[in-house]
């Protein structure tokens, strides 16, 4: 059964402590946006007044009154078959105990009917709306975002950002017989999540983390590796068991034969990948070298 987009139904006489309700979560944006300091030209009042009017647009297209929600300090909670649902839990999520948005993520899969899978859905969705929203310092609770993807997807704990009242969640990681763990050969594991960033962001990587890469060059692959290589983000006494399990991670169609012949043009990638990787440490100003992340 399809959800009418144009209809609306609450059900719901009481709310959770994880529902995405719209309602609480403006207020707590308003506190966040009013107590931190911007990076936007426009007034707090301002900036508040445009991610209110994403809500009220929202409650006009289901003759819902919003200022009487507001005002009666009801809520309202937003279903997650509803198109806004994604835009809904971004906002949720920007403001919450960062601590807590694990259990956030959690008790919405559980309870989850939308259409998309919800993992992609927070990972390709949400954490690019909570980032693009936040204009102020919110790498805290983008991390916990991230730190939740990865633990979802079977890794290990990749992200260690010194995150303030940090909690840890363990989850087994399934490998076959001799296989490593790709997150193992990082330098420091906060490169983990900013080198898939990195990836995704220049779409060497498609949304399911599988390898495009630039196919105008032979041997983009391992260009890749020797520079993460010489920028020291990975490590590795064998430099084709590094490639090995990269190769696994990314689903690469590559012949280890790539690993060391110079005839096939690796060069070309490697110049690249050096600069381009420094180039986006810079736009992101963070730092290039794996001491400046203190675990």
């Amino acid at each position: 059964m399809n959800p009418d987009e144009n209809s609306f139904s609450d059900s719901k006489s009481t709310k959770e402590a994880y529902d995405v309700d719209v309602i609480s979560a403006l207020k707590d944006l308003k506190n966040e946006i009013f107590n931190n300091e911007l990076n936007i030209d426009l007034s707090p009042q301002e900036y508040y007044d445009r991610i209110e009017g994403s809500v009220r647009f929202y409650c006009r297209k289901y003759q819902l009154d919003f200022d009487s929600l507001y005002n009666l300090n009801s809520f309202l909670v937003v279903p997650s078959d509803k198109g806004f649902y994604s835009t809904a839990l971004a906002l949720t999520a920007m403001s919450f105990d960062p601590v807590r948005i694990p259990n956030l993520f959690d008790y919405q899969k559980y309870h989850y009917q939308g259409p998309e899978d919800f993992k992609n859905l927070i990972e390709f969705e949400v954490y690019g709306l909570v980032k693009s929203f936040s204009k102020w310092d919110n790498m805290q609770r983008l991390a916990m975002i991230f730190q939740w993807v990865y633990l979802e997807r079977g890794m290990t704990n990749a992200i260690s950002f010194p995150l303030k009242n940090e909690v840890s969640r363990t989850k087994p990681v399934k490998k076959t017989k001799n296989q490593k763990d790709f997150s193992e050969f990082f330098t420091n594991q906060n490169y983990v999540k900013l080198i898939v960033e990195y990836l995704l962001d220049r779409k060497i990587i498609d949304a399911a983390h599988n390898w495009v890469g630039r196919v105008e060059f032979i041997g983009d692959f391992v260009g890749l590796m020797k520079a993460l290589n010489h920028l020291q983000i990975i490590r590795g006494k064998k430099f084709a068991t590094v490639c090995d399990s990269f190769k696994h991670w990314l689903s690469v169609d590559i012949s280890r034969d790539y690993y060391y012949k110079d005839r096939y043009k690796i060069d070309d990638g490697f110049n690249f990948y050096i600069e381009d990787i420094q180039k986006w440490f810079d736009e992101h100003k963070m730092p290039l070298t794996p001491k400046a992340y203190t675990e």
